[in-house]
């Protein structure tokens, strides 16, 4: 598992809050390939903690810096992951606007 780590004076209005909240049960409702599993949240005092699957390949940042040239046809795989990972996301954020109203 991975854990990212959210300080929570960060969330300076109710308003910050309840996104950072959406943005959980979004993430948690989402099941796609193309997005990382949300395992589970939990909070501190100080801390949101929110539980993320673990990909040992690292980030496409981290991809792109340590390479010169990418193939075309290497970069259309990538380009096209992600674009079905945002459908996945935004699919569910349309469900959970939906049912919240």
């Amino acid at each position: 598992y991975a854990v990212k780590v959210i300080q929570n004076n960060i969330f300076t209005s109710a308003l910050k809050k309840e996104r950072i909240q959406k943005e959980i049960e979004i993430l948690q409702n989402t099941n796609s390939e193309y997005v990382v599993d949300c395992i589970g949240t939990n909070k501190s005092q100080n801390n949101t903690y929110i539980f993320l699957q673990f990909c040992n390949g690292g980030d496409l940042s981290q991809c792109l810096k340590s390479r010169v040239y990418m193939p075309e046809g290497e970069a259309h795989v990538i380009y096209r992951q992600i674009m079905k990972g945002m459908e996945a996301i935004n699919k569910e954020k349309t469900r959970f606007i939906e049912t919240s109203n």
